[in-house]
C-alpha cells in the first residue's frame, strides 16, 4: 500500500511538471576569490636591503576591479615611501603593485592599502640580511 501511495505521489509530481533535481554542493577543493583586498605578495619575510614588492588583488563580489586607484602608505614601523605614499592603478585582473617601500631597519612595517571604497592593513616583516 505504501508503495502504491509513493508511486502515485511521484506520478502526480511528474505529471505536474515538477522535476526532482538533486542538490549540488561545491567541492571543498574549489576555491573562489573573496571580495576585498587580498595580498598576493609578499608571502613571507623579506631580508633587509631587498626590494619590497607588495602585490594586492582588488575584488568586488565575484569580479576583479579594474582601473581602480590604489594607495599604499606606511601606518607604523621603520619604513617609508618617497613622497609619503605610492599609488597604482589596478589592471584588468584587479592587481595593483607597490615597489617604492623602503625599510629603514629590520622589524615590522604596517602598510595600509586603500581604494575609494575599501582598505586593509598588512604587516611586512623585514629580517636581518644575515637571518
Amino acid at each position: 500500500m505504501r508503495r502504491v501511495v509513493a508511486l502515485l505521489a511521484m506520478t502526480a509530481l511528474l505529471g505536474l511538471g515538477v522535476a526532482c533535481t538533486p542538490q549540488v554542493t561545491p567541492s571543498p577543493a574549489v576555491t573562489t576569490s573573496k571580495p576585498g583586498i587580498q595580498i598576493v605578495s609578499p608571502d613571507g619575510p623579506i631580508a633587509f636591503g631587498e626590494e619590497i614588492r607588495i602585490i594586492a588583488e582588488i575584488r568586488d563580489a565575484d569580479k576583479p576591479l579594474a582601473d581602480q586607484e590604489v594607495t599604499f602608505d606606511v601606518v607604523e614601523g621603520e619604513g617609508s615611501y618617497p613622497g609619503g605614499f605610492e599609488t597604482d592603478t589596478t589592471d584588468e585582473t584587479g592587481v595593483a603593485t607597490s615597489l617604492g617601500l623602503q625599510a629603514k631597519a629590520p622589524g615590522t612595517i604596517t602598510v595600509r592599502i586603500a581604494t575609494a571604497s575599501q582598505s586593509t592593513e598588512v604587516d611586512i616583516e623585514i629580517t636581518d640580511a644575515g637571518e
